[in-house]
C-alpha cells in the first residue's frame, strides 16, 4: 500500500507540473491539452490519498478479510495512531477529492460564477487540506523540534518529505488564491503567477514521491504520518502498537521474528528496499505511464484536425497507448515485491531486458510529445512528415 502511495502520488506530480508548465510556455494544445493530465494527475492523487486512509483505518487489523474500507472504529484507531496522523491522513483524502471535483469541473461549459463555485472554490479548499496534512506531517516527525531528533535513515528521509508536502501546499494554496481574491487580475502575470505555484508545488510533490521510495521497503511502512511503522520495519521486528499513559502517545512493542527455515531467512536477510537504481527506473517507468497519456490527448488533437475521429485508427491508435500504460503498471507490480535485480537466469536477463525496452519506448513516446508541442504536428501534417521530423532531430 505505502508503495503505491508513492508511485501515484508521483504520477500525480508529474502530470500536475506539465500541465502548469504548458500555461507558464504557452504551449499550443487548446483546452483539451490543458485540462486532461490535471485530471489524470487529480485522480493519481486521490487513489494515493484514499490509500493513505485505508492504511490508517486498518492500523490494528492484522487480518485481510476484517479490512475496512470506507469507516472503522475510531477510537481503536486513536488508541494505536497519534490524533496528527489521523488529522493529516484526513486532511489530505478530503483535500485530493475537493481537487477531483474541480478537475472535472474545469472540464465543463461554466460561467464566472459557477466556475468560482465548481472550480475556485474547491482548488482553494483542497490546497488547505495539503497544507494541513503538510503540517501534521512535520509536526509527527518532529521536523523543528531538536530535543526529539531521530537519528536514523528512514526519519531523515521523512524529515525531508514532511517538509517538501508542506512547502508543496502552501504553493498549491497561493497559486489558488488570486482567483479568489482579486477576479479581474487577468494578463500573462496573472498566468505565470498562478501556474507557477502550481508548477513549483507539483516539483516539490515529486520529490518527495521520489524521497517516499527511497524509504520505502517491502513491508508494512508507514511513510511520513505512520512512523511507528517505519522503526519496527528497520529493528527486523514484529511491532504491537498500544496506547500510552498519556491520551496524546502512541507505545509500541517489538518482537524479534523466529527464522524456522533457510528461505525466511533469506528474506530476512534482504530488507527489501529499493536502491537509488532502482528508484531511478521506477521514476523513469511513471514518467513513461505520464507521457503516454498526454501523447493520447495529442494524437486525439491531430485525429480531430485530420477529420478522423469517427475511424477506426483513431480507437487503434489510443487503445494502444492505454496497453502500453498498463504494461508499464505491471511492470510498476513487479518492483513492488522484486526490489533487486535476480541473480538466476533468465530472470536476471529478462529484468535488464524490461528495463532497456521501457526507456527506449519512454524516449521515443516523448520525442513524440515534444515535437507536437513544438508544432511539428499541425492540421497538415502527415505520419510520413511527422517521422521525417524525427529522424532529423536524432541524425
Amino acid at each position: 500500500m505505502a508503495y503505491w502511495i508513492s508511485v501515484l502520488f508521483l504520477l500525480g506530480s508529474i502530470l500536475f507540473a506539465f500541465n502548469a508548465a504548458l500555461y507558464i510556455f504557452q504551449s499550443p494544445g487548446g483546452k483539451l491539452l490543458r485540462t486532461w493530465p490535471n485530471l489524470f494527475g487529480a485522480i493519481g492523487f486521490t487513489v494515493g490519498c484514499y490509500f493513505m486512509y485505508l492504511q490508517m483505518i486498518n492500523i490494528a487489523t492484522s487480518e485481510a478479510q476484517r479490512l475496512s474500507y470506507i469507516w472503522t472504529d475510531w477510537s481503536s484507531i486513536l488508541s494505536r495512531a497519534a490524533p496528527v496522523s489521523c488529522i493529516g491522513t484526513l486532511a489530505y483524502f478530503i483535500g485530493a477529492l475537493l481537487f477531483q471535483v474541480a478537475c472535472v469541473a474545469i472540464l465543463l461549459d461554466l460561467n464566472d460564477a459557477q466556475s468560482i463555485v465548481w472550480v475556485s472554490l474547491p482548488s482553494l479548499l483542497g490546497s488547505v487540506g495539503f497544507v494541513i496534512g503538510g503540517v501534521c506531517e512535520v509536526k509527527h516527525n518532529h521536523v523543528f523540534d531538536e530535543e526529539l531528533h531521530v537519528e536514523s535513515y528512514s526519519h531523515e528521509l521523512a524529515w525531508w518529505a514532511s517538509l517538501g508536502n508542506l512547502v508543496g501546499g502552501t504553493c498549491f494554496l497561493l497559486g489558488c488564491l488570486p482567483v479568489l481574491i482579486d477576479p479581474s487580475w487577468s494578463g500573462r502575470a496573472s498566468i505565470i503567477y498562478v501556474h507557477m505555484g502550481f508548477f513549483v508545488g507539483s516539483c516539490c510533490f515529486a520529490v518527495t514521491s521520489i524521497l517516499r521510495l527511497l524509504m520505502w521497503r517491502a513491508n508494512d511502512f508507514g511513510l511520513t504520518l505512520l512512523n511507528q511503522l517505519n522503526q519496527a520495519v528497520e529493528l527486523n521486528a514484529e511491532v504491537s502498537i498500544y496506547q500510552g499513559s498519556n491520551d496524546e502517545s502512541v507505545g509500541l512493542r517489538f518482537r524479534r521474528r523466529s527464522v524456522s527455515n533457510a528461505n525466511e531467512a533469506l528474506v530476512l536477510q534482504d530488507d527489501g528496499k529499493l536502491s537509488i537504481r532502482g528508484v531511478t527506473f521506477i521514476v523513469l517507468y511513471c514518467w513513461f505511464i505520464c507521457i503516454a497519456l498526454i501523447d493520447v490527448l495529442i494524437e486525439a488533437i491531430w485525429y480531430k484536425k485530420r477529420g478522423f475521429t469517427e475511424g477506426i485508427f483513431f480507437y487503434t491508435g489510443i487503445g494502444m497507448h492505454c496497453f502500453t500504460v498498463c504494461a508499464i503498471f505491471m511492470v510498476l507490480l513487479m518492483h513492488s515485491v522484486v526490489t533487486q535485480v535476480p541473480s538466476q537466469e533468465p530472470w536476471r536477463f529478462a529484468f535488464y531486458a524490461t528495463r532497456v525496452i521501457m526507456v527506449l519506448g519512454m524516449t521515443c513516446v516523448t520525442i513524440d510529445v515534444f515535437a507536437a508541442l513544438n508544432g511539428w504536428l499541425d492540421a497538415d501534417a502527415s505520419f510520413s512528415h511527422k517521422a521525417a521530423s524525427l529522424l532529423q532531430l536524432l541524425f
